[in-house]
């Protein structure tokens, strides 16, 4: 189920509300957080998309910096293909 991010205003004054919101975008990688693998989250959106998604990837314990690097490189590609489809529906 997608998640919109609160607000930092909303977040502030409730501390249910952080505790929420926290549960809900954690509730993806708590498993691998479990399994002490690393876990990072690429977000993805054109325009045509009503929600960003997010493009999860996992390495295995020890490996975060190349789940960093793998994540980068894919936000770049991610960037770069959305703007060539946003450009494309001109």
């Amino acid at each position: 189920m997608p998640i919109l991010p609160p607000s930092i205003a909303a977040l502030s004054m409730d501390s249910s509300v952080f505790h929420t919101a926290n549960r809900m975008a954690l509730r993806n990688t708590n498993v691998f957080n479990y399994l002490d693998s690393c876990a990072v989250s690429v977000p993805f959106k054109t325009l045509e998309m009503a929600l960003p998604i997010g493009l999860m990837l996992v390495t295995p314990q020890g490996t975060d910096s190349r789940a960093l690097q793998h994540a980068a490189m894919l936000e770049a590609f991610c960037s770069r293909y959305s703007e060539a489809c946003d450009a494309a529906k001109g």
